[in-house]
């Protein structure tokens, strides 16, 4: 059984140029690179089970050392992930939406005297499982 973050870890590498990571970068990891987590799955019921496909509510947060590199990369992951739909590293993806956007609070990473910049998305994704 094939989870959406196989094909959502490739498909940002693949937009945005650069590594994805789920929940949190390596320690010492330096910008530019990109975050994901599955923040809620939920899954339809009828009285005999569980029907149709399961929906995931996926953060996805772009990190870059300037205001602007964080958008150019925000623009780079939604035109990759918005709307798709196939069967992409073992994985069924039935649809992709994009939920949000917003700028996230610029954080000082490893102790560095420069803001590092977070453009942040939510996408909705229902897959096969």
């Amino acid at each position: 059984m094939a989870s959406p973050e196989a094909w959502l870890s490739g498909a940002i590498e693949d937009a945005a140029d650069c590594p994805a990571y789920p929940l949190k970068a390596p320690e010492g990891k330096l910008p530019p690179y990109v975050l994901y987590a599955r923040t809620a799955t939920s899954r339809e019921r009828a009285l005999d089970g569980t029907v149709g496909a399961p929906v995931g509510t996926f953060a996805v947060e772009m990190v870059a050392d300037g205001y602007l590199a964080s958008k150019q990369l925000a623009d780079l992951v939604r035109a990759a992930l918005m709307d798709f739909s196939g069967v992409s590293d073992g994985a069924t993806i039935d649809e992709v939406d994009l939920a949000e956007e917003s700028d996230g609070d610029p954080v000082f990473l490893d102790g560095r005297d420069v803001p590092t910049y977070i453009a942040q998305q939510v996408y909705s994704i229902r897959w096969q499982e």
